[in-house]
């Protein structure tokens, strides 16, 4: 029973240090380090990109519902805890980019609708 509960993550921490390392080099490329502020910001946004790269594929391995067990008679299915970290980082990171877009002076629309572009070419 404790084998079936055990969580396995999807990246190990090197592969997550090289994952972080290469996104902060592309929001660089993007945003530019013109301060402390900003290095700072990219550093947050690059983590919780790798992050939700990482929760999206443990959600598309174990779904967004999971059982649980609280005693002997109370049991049943919840909303996935990656579920909750996806939502909750998701919202973090938006607010992240936007606050790295008000530093480079652009229009937050704006910045949003370059920045899709951005990631868009940086997937093909």
């Amino acid at each position: 029973m404790a084998d079936e509960n055990r969580f396995v993550q999807i990246y190990d921490q090197k592969k997550r240090t090289r994952l972080i390392k290469r996104e902060k080099k592309r929001l660089c490329e993007f945003f530019g380090e013109n301060n402390d502020l900003a290095s700072g910001l990219i550093d947050q946004a690059a983590t919780q990109k790798v992050v939700l790269d990482e929760t999206t594929e443990i959600i598309k391995r174990d779904g967004v519902i999971e059982e649980y067990k609280n005693g002997e008679n109370q049991f049943g299915r919840k909303k996935s805890s990656a579920v909750e970290v996806y939502t909750k980082f998701s919202a973090e990171y938006v607010k992240t980019i936007s606050a790295l877009a008000n530093i480079r002076g652009t229009d937050s629309r704006e910045a949003a609708d370059e920045f899709l572009q951005f990631i868009s070419k940086g997937k093909k």
